[in-house]
């Protein structure tokens, strides 16, 4: 009995990771889990995707031991200086509020699928989670910040 509950949560377990493959951005886990793919396609997809890893986790390190030996520090003298003054593009501002919207939506709506793919209900349309959850970030938001 107990090697028929350890098969079953193996092939769960396979089946959730493969899912998630299904909607991954990474590049090449697709492949990996594809029923369709050879055992040596999946050994190659296997190896890019990890070598893959391993080059952007170098480079990531590498850029921030160059950031804290080199900090950069950027200051603003003034606002009052006229916008038709200054070279494009001098300057460029991001908006981060549109960004955890769009992040949070997306999340959700990714998360709302797969639920639903697996049968769970979650009581709510993807935009009411997506709402609910964007306004638990800003609490955490909020106490981490007051914490601080």
């Amino acid at each position: 009995m107990k090697k028929d509950n350890k098969s079953q949560l193996k092939y769960e377990t396979y089946d959730i990771v493969q899912d998630y493959s299904e909607y991954s951005t990474i590049q090449g886990v697709i492949y990996i889990f594809q029923k369709q793919q050879t055992a040596c396609g999946k050994i190659f997809w296997s190896l890019v995707v990890f070598l893959m890893l391993a080059l952007g986790t170098y480079w990531s390190f590498k850029a921030f031991n160059n950031w804290q030996d080199n900090p950069v520090i950027t200051t603003v003298k003034t606002s009052a200086y006229p916008v038709n003054g200054i070279e494009f593009p001098a300057i460029t501002i991001c908006s981060q509020g549109a960004n955890e919207d769009i992040l949070s939506a997306g999340f959700f709506n990714l998360f709302f699928k797969f639920a639903k793919k697996r049968g769970v209900n979650l009581g709510m349309s993807p935009l009411k989670g997506a709402v609910l959850l964007k306004k638990t970030f800003l609490q955490v938001k909020v106490e981490v910040l007051n914490h601080t």
